[in-house]
């Protein structure tokens, strides 16, 4: 029985791993990157096939650089293999198996840090949805973040979002999910999409989309690979250190702070299992809800 539930656990792995492959790859445009991170990724594959593990974390990419430094590797092509799975793991941080291989970088100085990544402090959120955003960039970049805090949305249901998704539920904003979770939409949140969707004129079909110029915004949604650069880019603009995974988490415990039991959380986030959900939950003292105002 032992035996069974193990290889379940690594035919997960597996699935996870190609499917977070595909999606990385997708939001690459550069076809010369693309080939050399398809090429990096495909031996890192092939070398996790022989070891067939339950879980990838940083002891597993440490084993794996050293394998192939035992093979006689070049320096630049170990740290191209060591890019390419960082920028794996850092894109599509929904998959569990992917959790803990970013652990051994240096803790940042704010935020509470743990296993799984960081939680923002009060300030922190608070500075983030409360910045001054003047260009169309700036705003679509708010609002990205004000919905991965507000929502706790995978990436996945991020870019997919449309207008018609969101809809008014007595005095509530919701957004309703495809798999028939239906998310609560703060205020904040609403204004801030509302904002930015008046200056892209843009009001129905995908919310976030691809810029073009200064001003103007295509009918192209955007990549997933796409959201984590805007996400991580307006983040630095304001000297914050985050990514939609951050966002996501902090969101977990804001919820949980503000006494949501853990099975709720579970559904708001689409967890398969509690234990997921568990594991974004910090052990540091019960934080205050973000103010926000826009």
């Amino acid at each position: 029985m032992r035996n069974g539930h193990q290889s379940d656990q690594q035919q997960s792995a597996v699935a996870a791993l190609e499917n977070a492959t595909k999606t990385l790859l997708r939001g690459i445009e550069n076809a010369r990157t693309r080939r050399a991170y398809k090429a990096r990724l495909s031996a890192f594959h092939a070398w996790l096939k022989t070891r067939k593990p339950n879980t990838i974390d940083a002891r597993t990419v440490e084993k794996y650089l050293g394998y192939l430094a035992s093979q006689g590797k070049e320096t630049s092509t170990i740290n191209q293999s060591l890019a390419a799975i960082r920028k794996l793991a850092a894109v599509n941080a929904d998959y569990a198996i992917f959790r803990t291989i970013k652990t051994r970088k240096t803790a940042p100085s704010n935020g509470a840090d743990t296993s799984q990544g960081r939680v923002l402090t009060k300030a922190q959120g608070g500075k983030l949805i409360n910045a001054k955003a003047e260009t169309l960039r700036g705003l679509r970049g708010r609002a990205l973040v004000a919905v991965l805090l507000g929502c706790g949305l995978k990436l996945r249901e991020i870019t997919s979002l449309e207008f018609e998704q969101i809809a008014r539920q007595g005095r509530t904003w919701m957004i309703e999910l495809s798999d028939g979770r239906a998310i609560p939409l703060p205020a904040w949140a609403k204004r801030a999409i509302d904002v930015y969707a008046r200056r892209a004129g843009i009001k129905q079909s995908k919310v976030f989309r691809r810029l073009e110029g200064t001003e103007g915004v295509s009918d192209d949604g955007l990549s997933e690979q796409i959201v984590y650069r805007t996400v991580t880019s307006y983040g630095n603009d304001l000297r914050i250190k985050v990514s939609p995974d951050d966002l996501r988490r902090t969101f977990a415990n804001l919820a949980y702070d503000s006494g949501a039991t853990l099975e709720q959380i579970q559904t708001l986030m689409g967890h398969d299992s509690i234990q997921n959900t568990q594991r974004l939950i910090t052990r540091s003292s019960k934080r205050k809800a973000v103010r926000i105002k826009i």
